[in-house]
């Protein structure tokens, strides 16, 4: 029987744009690949494929195992028994994927993108018999790189703006009790930057039902979602608005920039219509001196923008996670505290100052990130499970 890869398209952008990433690796090993249009949802096609190949699916945040209707054929999803393996990566925070999590089989491989997800899984769903750490992967955009010193954009920012009225519309419905207790979590990951989301969550939890079993406490964590996406929309904010109200020059490709409230709006710089898609961010990232990341609250994990921007040789300017420290060394890229946004404008300018500089420590993270930190080094660990 034949080898097959299965991944799913027309999703996600970004990680249908992973997911093409991780099929050349399996393709230059022999393997067929079937590319699953999540618009058309050709069952039939897809089961002669399956049918004729000893299949292992990718998919990542439980794209087509969530059972969606046209992949279900009665006794559950139509993946269980003809997938030699079953692989989900979850991009975000397990907690928002409860529901998957607890029906989750145990032929299923969970791949986490941060240790603590990790931890967090073994921890309230420990049925599930594998789980793994993966770090995220950059991609380098094929083409002759222009020099640090040629670059026509200073510092490049990609990702949305998320206002604040969408972040509260997930609170209504909710009395004023929960309103507040979800605001004092909120305020505590505010002021302590290092905890991560589940410390914070259950032991907010714990304060108010002591006994309250794992089952319960992994259900209630799921209810707040808001608290991660609103911290990490806070500081995304905070950092721009920071660099903005300085006068500092910020190229943003991303939606809703122009309704974060800043003094000085005119430095925050739209590149294209904010719809755009990864391969163009990567080219951007190609032509900016400084890449811009504030991590998603992984406080042991990476983010694919600091390692894509090293590997277009962009000089990554980012918060830090243990990760992070024990990976990389200061003279691969710019850090900057949380703690201490206000330093961050001083910190920019210091280094747009010395061009020679930022282009020796573009050689050094492009070396390491092309020796460890590609979609091709992920896929030894998914093939590993």
């Amino acid at each position: 029987m034949k080898k097959g890869c299965f991944i799913f398209s027309k999703a996600v952008e970004t990680l249908e744009f992973f997911s093409k990433e991780i099929a050349k690796s399996y393709e230059k090993e022999g393997y067929d690949i079937y590319t699953c249009d999540m618009n058309r949802k050709d069952a039939k096609e897809l089961q002669k494929f399956l049918s004729s190949h000893e299949t292992v699916l990718i998919t990542f945040n439980f794209i087509g195992l969530s059972e969606e209707d046209w992949l279900m054929d009665g006794k559950g999803s139509i993946f269980d028994e003809k997938c030699k393996s079953i692989n989900v990566i979850m991009v975000d925070h397990p907690l928002y994927y409860h529901d998957q999590l607890i029906k989750s089989s145990k032929n299923v491989n969970i791949f986490c993108i941060d240790r603590d997800h990790v931890d967090y899984v073994k921890k309230y769903y420990p049925h599930i018999h594998s789980v793994t750490f993966l770090p995220l992967a950059g991609t380098e955009i094929k083409k002759e790189y222009v020099p640090i010193k040629n670059r026509t954009i200073p510092l490049l920012f990609a990702g949305n703006y998320v206002r604040k009225e969408r972040l509260f519309s997930y609170l209504e419905g909710l009395d004023r009790e929960y309103r507040e207790f979800y605001l004092s979590i909120v305020e505590d990951l505010i002021s302590h930057t290092n905890k991560n989301m589940e410390e914070a969550m259950s032991g907010a939890i714990l304060k108010e039902i002591p006994d309250i079993d794992k089952n319960s406490m992994a259900a209630a964590i799921h209810g707040m979602m808001f608290v991660d996406l609103y911290v990490r929309s806070y500081f995304r904010a905070e950092v721009v608005k920071e660099i903005a109200d300085a006068k500092i020059p910020i190229y943003v490709i991303g939606k809703d920039w122009n309704y974060l409230e800043v003094k000085h709006p005119e430095y925050i710089i739209p590149i294209g219509n904010g719809m755009e898609d990864t391969t163009f961010c990567l080219n951007h990232m190609a032509d900016a001196k400084l890449s811009l990341n504030v991590m998603p609250w992984f406080k042991n994990g990476i983010h694919d923008r600091i390692l894509s921007s090293m590997l277009n040789k962009s000089i990554s300017i980012t918060d830090s996670s243990k990760y992070i420290e024990e990976n990389f060394g200061k003279e691969e890229f710019i850090l900057y505290s949380l703690d201490h946004i206000k330093e961050l404008p001083t910190i920019i300018r210091d280094a747009l100052k010395n061009e020679d500089g930022l282009q020796h420590m573009a050689e050094l993270a492009y070396e390491k990130c092309q020796r460890n930190h590609t979609w091709e080094k992920r896929v030894d660990i998914l093939k590993l499970v």
